[in-house]
């Protein structure tokens, strides 16, 4: 009875109380308990890339390689370089910090190659072996397009120096007489 009669003596003031004391506690648990942050999937899926690699590998062949992946891990995959490599060349030509793309082909020289140098009877320079310096030193080719003639390798003719548009027409019919393809 002494409940009773205190609870409707003070009945506003309980209530009140209570009510405080819920918010309170809400307040207090964002405070004491963090949310959580839920991770729905770890296995994030990340895009594969086929790239071509072809001269002197050991495995030369096509692989899939995560987006993102960079030459030297394309090195790996194909099981390394053969004793032959033109290593000079590779170290002139072949950034192997370079992030490789969906689509795109590597070729390693080997040393002996004779594509790979400037045929030293007619000088003609190989679009798909010659150095950065030599492909700048033909009138009309400068660093930018150099790079883009070495990126766009291999070539099965010249004339995919223009299909590829990596080369004016225009400057094609200055420069082919000095241009061989293996």
């Amino acid at each position: 009875m002494q409940a009773d009669k205190f609870y409707s003596q003070y009945k506003i003031e309980l209530i009140l109380a209570g009510s405080g004391l819920f918010f309170i506690f809400l307040g207090l648990k964002s405070h004491v308990f963090p949310p959580t942050v839920q991770i729905l999937n770890k296995n994030i899926e990340q895009k594969e890339i086929m790239v071509d690699i072809q001269g002197a590998v050991n495995k030369p062949g096509l692989y899939k390689l995560v987006t993102g992946s960079r030459i030297q891990d394309l090195l790996d995959k194909a099981g390394g370089l053969l004793i032959d490599s033109d290593t000079k060349w590779i170290e002139v030509n072949l950034n192997r910090a370079k992030k490789v793309s969906d689509g795109e082909k590597i070729f390693i020289p080997r040393i002996n190659d004779q594509s790979a140098i400037i045929n030293s009877k007619s000088k003609l320079i190989n679009i798909n072996a010659g150095t950065k310096a030599e492909l700048e030193a033909i009138a009309g080719i400068g660093a930018v397009t150099a790079e883009k003639i070495i990126n766009g390798r291999p070539y099965q003719e010249l004339a995919e120096l223009v299909s590829k548009k990596i080369i004016s027409a225009k400057l094609y019919t200055q420069i082919k007489d000095l241009l061989s393809v293996w």
